[in-house]
């Protein structure tokens, strides 16, 4: 892989130090930048985005270590090479120096073919790691616009059957039945290509959240309706068990009524038939809501309990061949669950029955 013709950035407070650099590097074929001191080179660098940074570690206001820690704590920046160049040999500076986060360091004086050598390894795995960025976002980019493309016909799908089924006499009970199920399989199809267009936003941060002062029993009361028709086929019960009357919370009402969702969706698909799915709501002394969901039915392995929470990740149930779903959907619930600043876990088997499995998430009530 080609590592000649690259943007380097030469930071360094010695003018003498950076035009040394500069004839180093020009017979190389590189575009050499200069910035004379760390506040300059830290501008800089959102503007120019260098390939590679030749870094001097003694400099006033702000030396080498700071500026490396500096790049190397921001997203943009992190996976810039930097090689600090210094004058200090001891054991503890070059420690320092990879504390910082440095890719490599040397000392001067230095050898010219080490520094070619150590410069030209830095490029070629960066231009491998760009290579891999840009295929992960070409990947994302098709996801998202086949995802979004199957949306519209899967709404126009859900509308058709609810219009069918207005028009249905109440007495054919059998073509009812039919469509609920169809139904729920929709609305189960919609929320995955909901989850796989919001992982990748809330991933990547882009994802705003829409808070208000909301009911937290009203929202359980509402997405248990909405989980309702699921539970016909083996008639399961839903029971909301709360110690508070009324418990408030701050939170994007659409998002975590989502989350509600996707838990209750799994929670139906793992119950054994003719039991009860309960849901708990509490809010602590601490200042945070509590809010669990539980199913008697097959347990979640100890190995597992955290794989599931990764996206495509999943657990067979010791008593089920079925796994979780996709493994998307408690990948979104994490996701919104920490954007929200709080936590999500699972207990199986939970304390309320001798085998099933409990999904737990907090929430500051502000």
């Amino acid at each position: 892989m080609e590592s000649a013709g690259k943007k380097i950035m030469v930071v360094d407070d010695s003018e003498l130090n950076r035009m040394m650099m500069e004839s180093f590097l020009d017979p190389m074929g590189h575009e050499v930048v200069h910035a004379r001191n760390g506040k300059e080179a830290l501008t800089l660098i959102g503007k120019i985005k260098p390939d590679l940074i030749l870094l001097d570690v003694m400099m006033p206001e702000m030396d080498g270590f700071e500026v490396c820690k500096r790049l190397k704590s921001q997203e943009t920046t992190r996976y810039i090479p930097v090689i600090m160049i210094t004058a200090l040999d001891k054991v503890e500076d070059n420690v320092k120096g990879i504390e910082s986060g440095a890719d490599d360091f040397l000392t001067r004086p230095f050898d010219a073919v080490i520094l070619a050598a150590r410069m030209k390894a830095l490029l070629q795995s960066k231009a491998l790691n760009d290579e891999v960025d840009k295929l992960e976002q070409l990947k994302e980019d098709m996801t998202r616009m086949i995802v979004h493309d199957l949306r519209t016909p899967m709404t126009s799908i859900k509308m058709s059957l609810e219009l069918i089924n207005a028009n249905l006499p109440q007495d054919d009970s059998k073509s009812i039945d039919l469509l609920r199920i169809a139904s729920a399989d929709v609305e189960e199809a919609l929320l995955l290509i909901n989850n796989l267009l919001d992982i990748s936003k809330l991933e990547s941060h882009k994802m705003e959240l829409h808070k208000e002062d909301s009911s937290i029993l009203d929202l359980l009361k509402e997405n248990i309706q909405r989980i309702k028709p699921l539970t016909i086929h083996n008639n399961l019960n839903l029971e909301i068990v709360s110690k508070n009357d009324e418990i408030f919370c701050e939170l994007d009402r659409i998002l975590i009524g989502r989350v509600v969702t996707n838990l209750l969706s799994n929670a139906v698909k793992f119950a054994d038939p003719n039991t009860t799915i309960i849901v708990e709501a509490s809010q602590d002394t601490t200042g945070k809501v509590d809010i669990g969901v539980i199913n008697h039915g097959s347990n979640i392995p100890k190995e597992s309990q955290e794989v599931i929470f990764e996206k495509f990740g999943q657990s067979s149930h010791t008593k089920s061949k079925n796994k979780l779903g996709t493994g998307l959907g408690l990948t979104f619930c994490k996701l919104v669950i920490e954007a929200h600043k709080g936590a999500i876990h699972v207990v199986s088997p939970p304390s309320h029955f001798p085998t099933g499995a409990a999904f737990y998430f907090s929430l500051p009530l502000r």
